[in-house]
């Protein structure tokens, strides 16, 4: 697991108020879910993440691909 992988499933459990234990970085994630995780990570990362590129991220893997991509990467 990458180190944005970690990040965004650290991200995904909290707004799923879930142990991060529970989250699959291959399973689904809902759209509800998805702006909060997107804001979570904002928090964390200190800077925008491009929101129609996340739009059409569906799993921990999509999202921390995008973080990776962007220039607020971590």
């Amino acid at each position: 697991m990458t180190d944005s992988e970690s990040l965004v499933r650290a991200a995904c459990a909290e707004a799923q108020e879930t142990p991060v234990e529970a989250v699959d970085v291959d399973a689904d994630i809902e759209s509800v879910q998805l702006i909060r995780i997107v804001m979570l990570l904002q928090e964390k990362v200190g800077a925008e993440l491009p929101l129609e590129s996340i739009l059409d991220c569906r799993t921990v893997r999509d999202i921390a691909a995008v973080l990776d991509s962007s220039p607020a990467g971590a």
